[in-house]
C-alpha cells in the first residue's frame, strides 16, 4: 500500500466542500453549457448517420437536383408554350367576305405565340389587340381582358411596329410589361414580325379584332378609347 492511500487502498482525494453552495453556480453553468453542446452534437450525428460514407457525392447530388427543379420551374413559367383556348374552336367556315373584312378570315400566315410557332387560323376564338407604341391604353385593355375571361377565350397582344422604329425585342419587352399590368393567364404575346395583321386591318390607335370560334372576324374596332358593351361582342 502506498503511503498516500487510505485504509481501504483507495487513492487519497482532496475534497473541498464550499461553505456557500452559490460558489458552485459558475461550475454548474459551465457544465450545462458543455452538456447542451454534447447533446446537440449527438442529435446532429444521429440525423446525419444514414448519409455517412457518401462523402462529396451527397451534396453534389442535392445541388444537381435543386438546379434541375429550378430549371424546370423557370421553363414552365417562361419557356415557349402555345396557349390553348378554354372555349373550343369550331371548324373553319367558307367566309362570305374577303380577308381583312368583317366576316372574312384572318390572313393566312405563321406567327409566333409566346415563343412557339402558330398559324393565324388557330387564333380562335379570341380577341386580338394590335397595340401601337406609347398606347396609354391600359384601362381599355384591362376591360377587354375581363371580356375574354368572362367568355373563356384567349386574349392576344400584338405590337404595331409600322411606326416608331421599335425593334422586335423592345416591342416585345413592352408587351410583356403591358400584359403584366392588364392581363391574366389567358393573355399571350404574338410576334407578327412582318406587321401582317396591322397592315391588313389598317390598324389605327388601339385596334381590336373579334375572332369567332369559326375563324371569321366578327368585328374590327379601330382607335378604341372606350371598350363596347360586352353583350355586343359575340364569339
Amino acid at each position: 500500500m502506498r503511503h498516500d492511500d487510505d485504509d481501504y487502498g483507495l487513492p487519497h482525494i482532496d475534497v473541498v466542500v464550499p461553505d456557500d453552495a452559490r460558489e458552485l453556480d459558475e461550475d454548474v453553468a459551465q457544465w450545462r453549457r458543455e452538456e447542451k453542446v454534447r447533446l446537440r452534437k449527438a442529435r446532429w450525428a444521429k440525423l446525419t448517420k444514414p448519409f455517412k460514407g457518401w462523402g462529396l457525392a451527397l451534396p453534389i447530388t442535392v445541388l444537381v437536383l435543386l438546379v434541375a427543379i429550378l430549371s424546370g420551374t423557370l421553363m414552365t413559367l417562361f419557356g415557349p408554350r402555345v396557349p390553348q383556348p378554354t372555349t373550343p374552336a369550331q371548324p373553319l367556315v367558307r367566309p362570305s367576305a374577303g380577308v381583312g373584312s368583317v366576316d372574312g378570315l384572318l390572313p393566312s400566315a405563321e406567327v409566333t405565340v409566346n415563343g412557339a410557332p402558330l398559324h393565324t387560323t388557330r387564333l380562335r376564338p379570341a380577341l386580338i389587340a394590335i397595340i401601337p407604341p406609347d398606347c396609354g391604353c391600359d384601362s381599355a385593355l384591362r376591360a377587354f381582358d375581363e371580356i375574354t375571361e368572362t367568355s373563356a377565350v384567349r386574349f392576344y397582344l400584338l405590337a404595331d411596329r409600322r411606326t416608331g422604329g421599335e425593334s422586335v425585342k423592345k416591342a416585345h419587352e413592352e408587351l410583356w410589361k403591358i400584359s403584366g399590368r392588364v392581363a391574366d393567364s389567358q393573355a399571350a404575346i404574338v410576334d407578327d414580325s412582318t406587321n401582317l395583321l396591322a397592315r391588313t386591318y389598317q390598324a389605327r390607335g388601339l385596334t381590336v379584332l373579334v375572332v369567332k370560334a369559326n375563324g371569321t372576324v366578327g368585328r374590327i374596332m379601330l382607335d378604341v378609347r372606350t371598350p363596347p358593351d360586352p353583350a355586343q361582342i359575340r364569339f
